[in-house]
């Protein structure tokens, strides 16, 4: 089924350069990783900060947020499959609830980026949690006290103390979140959309497995190897650009 080997020095590169849906599948890579990583950023550093609050039953609540993490990507891929499922999904029937007509996730291109970076999101904040929860111990006890004698809230004590304090932690945050957005996709696309619908899944990583073992162009593909690991340490060196000026 493949022929054998033959030398073409930089062709394949200069046809990934002419190529329209190696760009489309780097432009979905982008904004999966736009749409996951802000989401889990902000969720992950909030549920630490609840969760390094000491009240009954917290040692239950730790347990089950770090859940996700345990789950492989493929049954958490077969899991929100019966969630986003649109006539008996559990994500549609809470929206009715509320009067909302759910869309049907899987299956509209409008809808079903989203829905994967919402999976991908729900995945990611177990270790972002954690991350930040390993930070917040770090933080002087005196330091919270004094804040909450000064009368602040939670809103206030998060934005105004704690985040201060756990920003060089969100740039570590942010290199694991990238990593995840970017290779950690592949599982849940293959067992949700497959790329669709009409490539409005189709990522970096979905369309080289596709152009290596369905379209059995192999050299083509290991160009794309190529460009989707520049492409994704490029994304890095500006996340780390970006954590430095954090930590100043």
């Amino acid at each position: 089924m493949i022929s054998s080997p033959e030398f073409v020095g930089l062709e394949n590169y200069r046809r990934l350069l002419d190529d329209g849906e190696a760009r489309h599948a780097l432009w979905i890579t982008a904004l999966l990783i736009l749409f996951g990583l802000l989401p889990t950023i902000v969720i992950g550093l909030v549920a630490a900060t609840l969760l390094n609050a000491k009240f009954r039953g917290i040692r239950y609540i730790r347990t089950l947020y770090y859940m996700p993490i345990v789950i492989s990507l493929v049954a958490s891929g077969v899991l929100w499959r019966f969630i986003y499922e649109p006539n008996r999904g559990l994500l549609n029937w809470l929206l009715s609830l509320i009067g909302i007509d759910g869309p049907p996730w899987l299956s509209s291109t409008r809808w079903a980026l989203p829905a994967i970076a919402m999976v991908l999101v729900w995945l990611a904040i177990p270790l972002s949690t954690m991350l930040y929860l390993a930070a917040l111990q770090g933080i002087p006890s005196t330091v919270l006290e004094a804040a909450r004698i000064d009368g602040a809230g939670f809103v206030a004590m998060l934005w105004h103390v704690i985040w201060p304090m756990v920003r060089p932690t969100t740039a570590l945050v942010s290199l694991v979140t990238v990593l995840g957005l970017a290779f950690g996709s592949f599982d849940l696309i293959a067992s949700l959309t497959q790329g669709g619908p009409l490539d409005s899944t189709n990522t970096l990583i979905y369309y080289m497995y596709d152009t290596a073992f369905n379209q059995l162009q192999v050299g083509y593909a290991s160009a794309l190897a190529v460009f989707n690991f520049v492409a994704v340490f490029g994304t890095l060196g500006a996340v780390l650009a970006i954590g430095r000026r954090l930590v100043k």
